[in-house]
């Protein structure tokens, strides 16, 4: 099955090249008469069928290069905080009010992480005496398997 986009430039080539009626593509392509039309009318008006918003759409950034520059470094420097803390040490020192979940972006882009590790309890007594005793008890599988 072909794509979509496939299938656009296919309405552009039978429209432009085998001079087709918009009915005629249709059936041929089985798509809606309005579609076919909608996709050559932009093709006339633009030039070309693809999506010219690429870039350019969305919300703006609340942080520029620099502020996210500052947010790196105290990344780096305070490895431990977690990124709701360094949101707002970030707010401190550069004045950019930012979620978490934005500054877990900016540290990826950045190529670092934020993870905390969870709180474990300790080993009792009695299950270091069982993990000794196992090992103990298999201490010949386990150095055998590594010389293979």
């Amino acid at each position: 099955m072909s794509s979509l986009r496939d299938k656009k430039y296919s309405v552009v080539h039978l429209y432009s090249k085998q001079n087709k009626t918009v009915r005629e593509i249709a059936a041929e392509l089985k798509i809606a008469k309005s579609t076919v039309h909608n996709i050559i009318k932009k093709w006339k008006e633009v030039g070309t069928i693809d999506d010219q918003r690429a870039g350019n759409s969305g919300r703006k950034r609340k942080s520029d290069f620099r502020s996210d520059r500052v947010l790196r470094r105290l990344g780096r420097d305070s490895r431990r905080k977690s990124c709701a803390e360094l949101a707002v040490d970030w707010k401190k020192s550069t004045g950019v009010e930012a979620s978490r979940f934005t500054v877990t972006r900016r540290l990826k882009e950045g190529e670092l992480s934020r993870r905390r590790a969870r709180k474990k309890p300790l080993l009792s007594s009695v299950q270091k005496k069982k993990r000794l005793d196992w090992a103990k008890a298999h201490q010949d599988s386990i150095s055998g398997s590594e010389s293979d």
